[in-house]
């Protein structure tokens, strides 16, 4: 009943050329509350399916993993975590981007910002989204589900802090490409 009422309503004021812009404008407003009605439902749903740190409660679906990578430039030279400090690393002794993983109802960008911050010191100020790289790893039946929304980093100021995860450094874009920092 309610989109026959729009319709005729737009046919109506559509007739006086003063007023079709009106018609659209309601129908713009139609369009986006019509957009918005299954999205409600969806983030709410998906607050009660994950835990605090974003994995999933429901132990019968794929757990899913969110984290952020990102490759900090300046100086023609790339940020690099040597990471070497945890025991049980995945990524243990190779050269990665700083990042990490979501906490509640975390956007990727505040994630970003955040992991940056408390793995370097330093305060991000510009960067770009570049995709998102998706792993799927663990046993048969227990796979896990890693979405990584990576992204590359400039302006950042302030000053480096020790990192608990490993050991920063600048590295030179053309020497970041050798095997020695790509964990080989």
């Amino acid at each position: 009943m309610g989109l026959i009422s729009i319709i005729v309503l737009f046919f109506y004021i559509g007739k006086d050329k003063d007023t079709v812009g009106f018609a659209g404008l309601i129908i713009s407003y139609v369009q986006m509350a019509v957009m918005l009605i299954p999205v409600i439902p969806t983030e709410i749903s998906l607050r009660k399916r994950f835990d605090k740190n974003g994995n999933r409660k429901d132990k019968d679906e794929k757990k899913i993993k969110l984290c952020t990578l990102c490759y900090i430039e300046r100086d023609d030279k790339y940020l690099m975590l040597h990471r070497v400090s945890k025991k049980n690393d995945i990524n243990k002794d190779k050269w990665i981007g700083v990042g990490g993983h979501f906490e509640e109802l975390e956007s990727p960008e505040d994630c970003l910002i955040r992991e940056v911050r408390e793995e370097t010191g330093y305060e991000l100020c510009d960067f770009d989204f570049r995709g998102i790289v998706t792993f799927v790893y663990g046993k048969t039946g227990e796979e896990v589900i890693e979405y990584m929304h990576l992204f590359v980093g400039r302006n950042v100021v302030g000053e480096p802090i020790e990192c608990n995860e490993g050991v920063l450094k600048w590295i030179d874009k053309k020497r970041s490409i050798e095997s020695e920092f790509m964990g080989r």
